[in-house]
């Protein structure tokens, strides 16, 4: 979700700042994780939730694609928030992108339209 529209409006300021919040820290409590998708992962971006950089750099994954055409997404992007083996979270690790890893798959995904891993 991106919140940005959110967070500047007065009738939704306040709504978004609770529900990032509480998307952060519950879910972590039960093992889950909420799929969030921003152009930047700043607190505009996430509702202008105050107190929220700990919990965003812990309990999140956060995948940075770059473009060279500023439209198509490079295969090659960073990564953070993942563990390694000594459970520490990774900085700007480089991965590949598998082609699957779209917001409209993710959406299409989660209406009756699974995923086909394999291609």
């Amino acid at each position: 979700m991106n919140f940005t529209n959110y967070s500047e409006s007065d009738i939704t300021k306040e709504p978004a700042k609770k529900f990032v919040k509480a998307s952060l820290s519950d879910p972590r409590k039960a093992e889950e994780r909420l799929v969030c998708i921003a152009h930047f992962f700043t607190n505009t971006a996430v509702g202008g939730s105050d107190g929220t950089a700990k919990g965003r750099s812990r309990g999140t994954i956060q995948i940075d694609r770059k473009t060279a055409d500023g439209k198509i997404p490079l295969k090659v992007s960073l990564i953070n928030g993942l563990n390694n083996s000594d459970g520490d979270a990774e900085v700007d690790k480089k991965v590949t992108i598998p082609s699957w890893l779209t917001p409209e798959s993710i959406h299409k995904h989660f209406n009756a339209q699974p995923i086909d891993f394999d291609d």
